[in-house]
């Protein structure tokens, strides 16, 4: 079972959690506010996402699967509808995600900063995929993507990210955001 380092809640309440509580956690795990996953992700109303993370409304397919994608989760953790976060089908599509938002990236910005990184990453990525958890592959796939955002107020907090990923690929150690607890 997964759950975010920080918030050290006992395990009736993570056995417990709901989609819009899963979706908060894993949003600020990342330091994101609503506003960012909005722009970021799902294209809506930063309205949908509150009544998302509240409880009141479930989001259709389509923005389930972005959310997924985006996180390397899988929709039935997202849901509550199982305990196992991170699958390798769950962790492979965001890592797809990262590399085609990059790709997309590249075409319009002509280069990448993070480029000599994402070049280890995908040289190295049969060695990673032995050696990383799914849990710290998801969450390399989720750096890369945010290193991509348009968003001014993300592209500050670039350097972060891309320190973040130093990490990871120079000491080839995998750095957690999200922490795997035995349930």
């Amino acid at each position: 079972m997964i759950w975010l380092k920080k918030d050290g809640f006992d395990e009736e309440i993570i056995m417990s959690a709901t989609f819009g509580e899963r979706l908060k956690r894993l949003r600020k795990a990342y330091e994101l506010t609503q506003k960012d996953v909005d722009t970021f992700l799902v294209n809506r109303s930063r309205t949908a996402l509150t009544y998302w993370e509240s409880g009141q409304v479930v989001p259709g397919a389509k923005n389930l699967s972005s959310l997924a994608d985006f996180f390397g989760v899988t929709t039935d953790w997202l849901l509550g509808r199982s305990y196992v976060a991170y699958t390798e089908d769950s962790v492979v599509l965001a890592e797809y995600s990262a590399w085609r938002r990059i790709e997309e990236y590249m075409c319009v910005h002509q280069s990448f900063a993070a480029l000599d990184l994402y070049e280890v990453y995908i040289s190295k990525y049969m060695d990673i995929r032995c050696e990383y958890s799914l849990a710290s592959r998801a969450n390399i796939a989720v750096l890369l993507q945010l290193y991509t955002a348009k968003n001014e107020v993300l592209q500050q907090r670039r350097e972060a990210w891309l320190g973040q990923l130093e990490i990871i690929f120079k000491t080839d150690e995998p750095v957690y955001i999200l922490e795997e607890i035995d349930s």
